[in-house]
């Protein structure tokens, strides 16, 4: 009977360990599957980070353009405002 005992002991132990390795061959499958996915978003992630970067450099540029040309345009205002207040002083001065 002991010997009939340690067969099925020996048979179950022998199958756990297949159960074993198929475990962590599974679980291998798991962890590449996961690292590639964890790499795919990384890329993807990058990929954003770059985009919204060269973005924002974007709007900074188009701000900066839109601000000289505010202060451009205001000089210009101011310029003719001032030809138009020395021209109305000739005018007045000439009544």
């Amino acid at each position: 009977k002991t010997l009939e005992q340690k067969a099925r002991l020996a048979a179950a132990l022998e199958q756990q360990r297949e159960d074993s390795r198929d475990i962590i061959e599974h679980l291998k499958g798991d962890v590449a599957q996961k690292a590639e996915s964890v790499l795919t978003l990384e890329e993807r992630l990058q990929s954003l980070v770059q985009r919204s970067d060269r973005d924002r450099e974007r709007v900074a540029d188009t701000r900066r353009r839109e601000q000289q040309e505010a202060r451009d345009e205001a000089e210009r205002l101011h310029a003719l405002i001032s030809e138009q207040s020395e021209e109305l002083e000739r005018v007045q001065s000439f009544r």
